[in-house]
């Protein structure tokens, strides 16, 4: 169940629970994320094995005239959708960063799992430093900024794991050690370590830049 706004949903979810409780139906209602469609909030999703079905929006008052359409069948009624899916405003779109909002249990590690949840994170677990970077390199994904910030030191790996990515900069919390600004020279990179004090440029052993926050 989806809702515009808690309240409202929670109302619509307590009518659903009590009314099957009256008519001795056994449900199970499991609350989750908005999918956008704000207009048809609070909406009911019931599973079916065609999909699920959509009404909306329901009002408390609604939930009755639901159970007397067999809505948890997908029943036709007033509210009906039809299936959440074929929605226009739903069909049309390809979502990725969203695509589990609004279809699983938020709360549940479980159900997030059972969706693909921490696939991404499997699988860079199973692959070596050298593997993801070559992923990364292979995809042609490039940061906006053209350079990469890390939160370690800057070792000689680093800067050729960069090298490899094809970023011109590489920032990092410490200062690069020699190998590592030997590399970067050879690779035409600019190495920067963040400090308190601002940031400093490394171009090369001899050559080291200065700047402050305020520039």
């Amino acid at each position: 169940m989806q809702r515009r706004c808690p309240w409202a949903a929670d109302a619509v979810a307590l009518a659903i629970a009590a009314e099957a409780d009256r008519r001795d139906i056994s449900v199970r209602i499991v609350r989750n994320g908005s999918r956008g469609m704000l207009w048809l909030e609070p909406l009911v999703e019931i599973a079916t094995t065609d999909g699920r079905v959509a009404y909306g929006p329901v009002a408390p008052a609604d939930v009755p005239d639901l159970f007397d359409a067999d809505f948890l069948q997908g029943g036709g009624h007033a509210l009906g959708q039809g299936l959440t899916e074929e929605i226009d405003y739903l069909k049309r779109q390809e979502r990725v960063t969203f695509a589990r909002c609004g279809v699983i249990d938020p709360l549940s590690i479980d159900d997030y799992k059972a969706h693909g949840g921490f696939a991404g994170l499997e699988k860079a677990i199973s692959l070596s430093p050298a593997e993801i970077v070559k992923m990364v390199t292979d995809s042609g994904l490039r940061g906006r900024g053209g350079f990469i910030l890390m939160t370690s030191r800057c070792s000689f790996e680093l800067v050729q794991n960069t090298a490899i990515f094809g970023s011109p900069y590489l920032a990092t919390v410490s200062a690069p050690t020699s190998l590592a600004l030997d590399l970067a020279e050879q690779a035409g990179m600019r190495l920067a370590s963040l400090s308190t004090d601002g940031v400093v440029m490394f171009d090369s052993l001899e050559t080291v830049t200065g700047a402050h926050d305020d520039q």
